[in-house]
């Protein structure tokens, strides 16, 4: 039988699933059994220890965020419980000053033009690469 639970690094605080199990569900982690508390989705995080508020989660050895509230082991580790240290929110992103420039490497994609713009879907067209034969700049023939 493949086993329910996936522990990444020694070092987690939380194991993935690698299926969807139902709350009520006992499994054993290594030497330890481990009653699932609440409905965790397939891929889904599920506390191995009790984790308190404020505490880092460790997933791959890494921390990816902190508990919003206490954990219970066996619990269901996701958005409700769980707040991100990585992505951007408006009290650490700073506001972009009237008149500021986009960073070059934010802009869409395209074809550079001399006046610091991207080109169109149109302009691309009319661009060649060794593929294309030049068919489009050849003269009519007539």
């Amino acid at each position: 039988m493949k086993p329910k639970l996936l522990r990444l690094h020694p070092q987690d605080n939380v194991v993935i699933a690698t299926a969807a199990i139902k709350a009520g569900t006992t499994l054993r982690l290594d030497r330890i059994k481990l009653q699932v508390i609440s409905n965790v989705p397939m891929a889904g995080k599920i506390a191995t220890r009790p984790i308190a508020e404020g505490e880092k989660i460790i997933k791959l050895g890494h921390p990816i965020g902190h508990a919003t509230r206490n954990i219970e082991p066996g619990e269901w580790v996701h958005t409700h419980n769980l707040a991100s240290d990585y992505l951007p929110t408006p009290e650490r992103t700073p506001a972009k000053a009237a008149g500021e420039r986009r960073s070059r490497t934010n802009r869409r994609p395209g074809v550079e033009r001399g006046n610091d713009r991207a080109g169109t879907s149109d302009d691309r067209r009319r661009r060649c690469d060794f593929r294309c034969g030049r068919k489009h700049l050849r003269p009519a023939r007539g």
